[in-house]
């Protein structure tokens, strides 16, 4: 079986995007703090780049400080360089880069319109 890079890295987005729609499922008041961080944990379980434990410290730290507001949690979600760089030792073409780069914009574009319409009825 051929190893398909593209098919990892939409992975890796749609982890993000799961993350993130925990998060945002936190914040409606739809799960508790907790039953968020196991949701995160499950979504992170797939991830090739990072232990769930990591992700969820992480989220942790962003959620409980009073520095990092919603757009930085998301932004730390979001982290597209950070990604890519798990990829460097990978002779990443062009193309595949590209489609990378416009189901992360996509996913994350979906994800940020979600927020808004919450955010708008907040």
């Amino acid at each position: 079986m051929k190893y398909d890079l593209l098919s990892d890295i939409y992975d890796e987005i749609d982890i993000m995007g799961g993350i993130a729609d925990e998060y945002l499922s936190h914040l409606k008041g739809e799960q508790t703090e907790e039953a968020m961080y196991e949701e995160i944990s499950d979504w992170v379980r797939g991830s090739y780049i990072t232990a769930p434990e990591d992700i969820v410290d992480y989220m942790y730290y962003l959620v409980h400080s009073d520095e990092h507001k919603q757009d930085d949690i998301l932004d730390g979600i979001f982290d597209f360089n950070g990604m890519m760089g798990y990829y460097d030792d990978e002779e990443i073409e062009e193309e595949t880069y590209n489609q990378a780069l416009g189901y992360f914009t996509e996913t994350k574009n979906n994800v940020l319109d979600n927020f808004s319409k919450f955010n708008a009825h907040a």
